[in-house]
């Protein structure tokens, strides 16, 4: 059982490029209050100056008050990378339908559109409420809107440089 109350224990995406399920990694959380200059204790992954993962400890009980300064992290399948979600979904429709026009419809479902993107027809969307876990909670409603092409949460996670995805394959 996920100790992150409101959160749900998967998350999927709807992507052209293919569907992906998130998980909560039980053994992970992450904080996004940090210090950028020092590393902390159990901390295993720096995501960016602000938000790093951590490695939980059995021996320590979350209160309210640390609760609300930590996040789950969900990984993608079985073996993928790890990420923390920001409560931004990204949502795109087919070419002939403009995100602006369906601005109605997602405040039906408890969303609004947080700022746009470079194509008309897809944009950022975030619960009404403003909390990341309602976000992704109701985020199956966006998948079952006619027409919806791509239903991506956002997930910050650190950046790889080239040499730790190994060598480039020339052909």
């Amino acid at each position: 059982m996920s100790r992150f109350k409101g959160y749900p224990r998967t998350v999927k995406s709807l992507s052209t490029n293919g569907n992906q399920e998130w998980t909560i990694v039980d053994e992970l959380y992450a904080r996004r209050d940090l210090p950028s200059e020092r590393r902390l204790a159990n901390e295993v992954q720096r995501v960016d100056q602000s938000t790093s993962i951590f490695q939980t400890c059995n021996d320590v009980a979350m209160s309210e008050e640390t609760e609300e300064s930590q996040t789950p992290v969900y990984r993608s399948g079985k073996d993928g990378p790890v990420g923390v979600p920001t409560g931004l979904i990204f949502i795109r429709f087919g070419t002939d339908t403009p995100l602006q026009s369906r601005r109605d419809q997602l405040k039906e479902l408890g969303y609004e559109i947080a700022k746009g993107a470079a194509v008309t027809e897809g944009g950022w969307v975030r619960h009404n409420s403003g909390f990341c876990e309602a976000s992704l909670s109701n985020s199956a409603k966006l998948h079952e809107i006619d027409g919806v092409c791509v239903v991506e949460p956002q997930f910050l996670m650190s950046r790889q440089s080239k040499s730790s995805r190994g060598p480039m394959q020339r052909r």
